[in-house]
């Protein structure tokens, strides 16, 4: 196990985050599923059907030796799924499975996504669960249990333009600049997170029609960081956030200045 203190430089504190490997899938047999439980996927609503390719992909088993025949994994699209098909997303295979080739460690579940067809805002996202149902190999192969279903959550976006450099002066006067690159339409990574100087400790958020929402940061998995945000209208970034386990980061207020 290994630990990292973090300094929070208004509050002069610390947090503990930990890092524990404990995914063990034996040795005996071979296992394959989804990498993860679920998927936030944002589309600026222009009209274009974009491509998703979700992954499956061998876990493990074996010592890692990779699998030496073809699996042939079959999946549905569970009824408690809210976007429709014909509507929101297309199937591109009609036989609804794919393979995963002798010796390759990933293969992918293809969907067309119709932008145009989203509705705008976080408040109407639709979901996709697709659920793993039978593979078929000369192999002993199993799904994971854990990872046999994925939800897949899809939201529409305004057009957004917020790349760009921001700056936050603290009242110690000292002036942090946050560099903001877009990396997906309406998503963005900040390499500075408020709180601490240029370039410590990065952060990421998605921007739905003027709603700011944060998606993560460095150190999410231990102590994750919530909250909301605007853009107000002479360009700057206004969050309230709220990092877990770190002393004084509740509901803290923090506005980038457009550059």
């Amino acid at each position: 196990m290994k630990k990292l203190f973090l300094l929070f430089v208004l509050s002069l504190s610390f947090v503990s985050c930990t890092d524990d490997n404990t995914e063990n899938a034996g040795n005996s047999t071979y296992v394959v599923g989804f990498p993860r439980t679920s998927l936030n996927q944002s589309y600026v609503a222009t009209g274009d059907v974009v491509p998703l390719n979700v992954p499956v992909i061998f876990i493990g088993g074996q010592e890692g030796a990779p699998i030496g025949s073809d699996v042939t994994v079959s999946y549905e699209i569970d009824p408690t799924s809210t976007a429709v098909a014909g509507d929101e997303y297309d199937l591109v295979n009609t036989t609804n499975s794919v393979v995963l080739p002798s010796g390759i460690t990933s293969t992918s579940i293809p969907f067309l996504i119709n932008t145009g067809n989203l509705e705008t805002g976080e408040a109407n996202s639709k979901t996709i669960v697709v659920n793993i149902t039978t593979i078929v190999t000369e192999d002993e192969v199993v799904v994971a249990s854990n990872f046999k279903k994925m939800t897949i959550t899809l939201t529409g976006l305004c057009f957004s333009n917020l790349a760009g450099e921001y700056t936050i002066t603290y009242s110690s006067g000292t002036v942090a600049v946050f560099t903001v690159e877009e990396t997906t339409s309406g998503n963005y990574h900040s390499n500075s997170t408020p709180g601490w100087g240029t370039g410590v400790y990065s952060f990421d958020f998605v921007d739905v029609c003027g709603a700011l929402s944060p998606t993560g940061w460095d150190f999410q998995d231990s102590n994750p960081m919530s909250g909301t945000g605007i853009v107000q209208p002479n360009g700057n970034l206004r969050f309230v956030l709220t990092i877990d386990g770190v002393a004084g980061y509740t509901n803290r207020t923090w506005t980038l200045i457009k550059q």
